[in-house]
């Protein structure tokens, strides 16, 4: 597993299939631009010939209840760092 900040993924999915259950999570890519929230914020483009990034990241699983409280915990995290950016940006 990469290590990655809460800040560079774009959004956060469940899904069903059968006996599994999905956990979906993007990330922010080169040249992604977010005019809506960021205020025009743009993910730096690469400039490593060799270099890459993620662009999503599945995790498969049984157990219903594990996926769902990690999805909620994900929110979670995603809610209070974009707070608490929102209120630095204002002081």
């Amino acid at each position: 597993m990469v290590p990655f900040h809460v800040s560079t993924i774009k959004n956060v999915s469940k899904s069903e299939e059968g006996r599994y259950v999905f956990l979906r999570i993007n990330f922010l890519t080169p040249g992604f631009t977010n005019n809506a929230k960021d205020g025009g914020f743009i993910f730096p483009e690469i400039k490593d010939a060799n270099g890459f990034c993620y662009k999503e990241l599945t995790i498969r699983s049984t157990q219903v209840k594990n996926i769902n409280n990690a999805l909620r915990l994900l929110k979670e995290l995603i809610k209070r760092v974009k707070a608490k950016e929102i209120e630095e940006s204002e002081k």
